[in-house]
Order: structure tokens, then C-alpha cells, then sequence
């Protein structure tokens, strides 16, 4: 979960933290299922009507491995869902954070944290991570493969997308897989983008109906100066806690935020 929400972070986005039973009381656009181990029906189904509907769906190994009464289902994706995403998944590979022995044969690395390569929706590299389970894809687009074994596909459902993830992909970004970060950032842009965008700091916009405050974030170990397009309603910015105006000149306003923290800009 870390992984994921450290990649929403840094596309400058929101997010929720959902337990199933609340997924139909927001209009989200994209959903992110981690570790979705017990598949239960009323879940799956409404998973099943997001994407169909438009929605864009992420899961990763194991969803849905085992029923309601916690015994396997002999097909993951269970629920008949193998036939509506394109793809079915075999048996899981455990990997260890370790690097191999010496002597280990090239064919036993698979276990070792192997190397991920992604040709789709932008290339990159990541790091499996607690589990590699390699797929039999039917009407699925491959997207990655490990070693010679497809891991990774994407299939348009009804209106919508749904991707699938053979590893602990949060796992493997919380772990620093930078590739994992603009794999999802290619992703889920295609279908939401932040209200401002920061590059090297992280605005917040927390908009109200007449004045809005926008919060600027600096997590890195030194200041950083960044120059902000502002949504085009807003034509006054003020510093909430110095109270100086910060000029905003062609829809943008230019700060500097001090390393390790935040400066917060009252709109109008």
C-alpha cells in the first residue's frame, strides 16, 4: 500500500483508502486493488461493473485466490473473470529479497528478486517483489515478461480497462523500484490529472466554492523553487502565513518552498 499511495504522491493526485463494502459511494475513476487475496462475490461483481462501465482497474498477483470460506479457488481470477480479462494465472513463485549464492544455477535466479521487463504502456524495469506468477494469457495483451514467462496484461472490459500485475508491484516501488512509479504514472494518467502539477514539489488543491487553498509540499533536503499553473478561475494568491501576495502572472504563481516543508496559498 505504501508503494502505491508513494506513486499517487508523486503524480500529484488524491487518494482513498476504500474497504469494499464503500467502493459504490464515491465516482472513482481508478482503482487500485493491492494484495486482494479473498475474492468475495459482492466484491468481485462490483469490480466487474466499474470496469464494464468505464473504470480503470489495477490488481496484482493473487487476486481473489481464495473464496469466502478462505479455501483456493482452482481458477484466479475466480468468478468466471479469467474469461472476462483475458487471462489466467499459474503457480506463484516465492522471491526473496536476497541476492543468489554464487553457485546457483541461472535457472534458480528466477528467485532472487528477477528483473521485470515492461514493454507496455511505457517501457521499464521493476524488481519482482514477494511473488512472481506467470499467466496464460487467452484475449489479454501481454505487457511484461520475466525469464521467458509472460507476468503482466492489459484487456479492454466493456468501457473500461483492467491491468493485471504478476508481483507485489507496491511492494516493489516501496522497496525504491522508480521503474514501478512511471509504469502507473503512464497508467492512470491517461484517465485522471491532478488540478496542478509540480515537478520537483507536491501541490495539493483543496478547492472550495468561492477562495481555495493550495497546499505545496517540499520532501526533499533542500529548497525548491517551482512555478505552478493555477486552474484559470483563480486570479489572486495569498501566503497564509506570512500574508504577502504572490503575484499570479499568465495563470501560474511562482514560490519557493523551504526543504522539508510546506508553504499554503489561500486562492481567489
Amino acid at each position: 500500500f505504501q508503494g502505491y499511495y508513494q506513486a499517487i504522491w508523486n503524480m500529484d493526485l488524491f487518494a482513498d483508502f476504500v474497504e469494499p463494502q464503500g467502493l459504490g459511494k464515491r465516482d472513482y475513476k481508478v482503482i487500485i486493488a493491492p494484495w486482494h487475496l479473498v475474492g468475495k462475490k459482492s466484491t468481485l461483481d462490483y469490480l466487474r461493473h466499474f470496469v464494464e462501465n468505464g473504470g480503470t482497474l489495477l490488481i496484482e498477483t493473487g487476486f481473489g485466490m481464495y473464496d469466502e470460506r478462505f479455501y483456493y479457488n482452482p481458477v484466479v481470477p475466480p468468478e468466471e473473470l479469467d474469461q472476462l480479462f483475458g487471462y489466467r494465472e499459474g503457480e506463484s513463485l516465492g522471491v526473496s529479497p536476497r541476492p543468489p549464492a554464487k553457485d546457483v544455477p541461472a535457472s534458480d535466479r528466477v528467485y532472487n528478486e528477477p528483473e521485470i521487463t515492461f514493454t507496455a504502456p511505457v517501457p521499464a524495469r521493476i524488481k519482482a517483489h514477494t511473488y512472481l506468477t506467470p499467466i496464460e494469457v487467452t484475449s489479454a495483451q501481454p505487457i511484461a515478461r520475466c525469464q521467458g514467462m509472460t507476468v503482466a496484461a492489459t484487456n479492454k472490459v466493456g468501457k473500461g480497462r483492467v491491468y493485471y500485475f504478476g508481483t507485489n508491484l507496491g511492494a516493489s516501488i516501496a522497496t525504491g523500484s522508480e521503474g514501478g512509479i512511471e509504469l502507473l504514472r503512464a497508467i492512470v494518467t491517461k484517465v485522471v490529472n491532478p488540478a496542478v502539477a509540480g515537478g520537483k514539489v507536491r501541490p495539493r488543491l483543496v478547492e472550495g466554492k468561492k477562495q481555495s487553498l493550495l497546499v505545496v509540499f517540499n520532501d526533499h533536503s533542500t529548497d525548491q523553487a517551482a512555478r505552478l499553473m493555477l486552474p484559470v478561475r483563480y486570479r489572486k494568491a495569498t501566503d497564509l502565513y506570512t500574508g504577502v501576495n504572490r503575484p499570479v502572472v499568465s495563470g501560474a504563481v511562482q514560490i519557493t518552498v523551504p526543504y522539508q516543508d510546506a508553504v499554503v496559498l489561500l486562492l481567489e
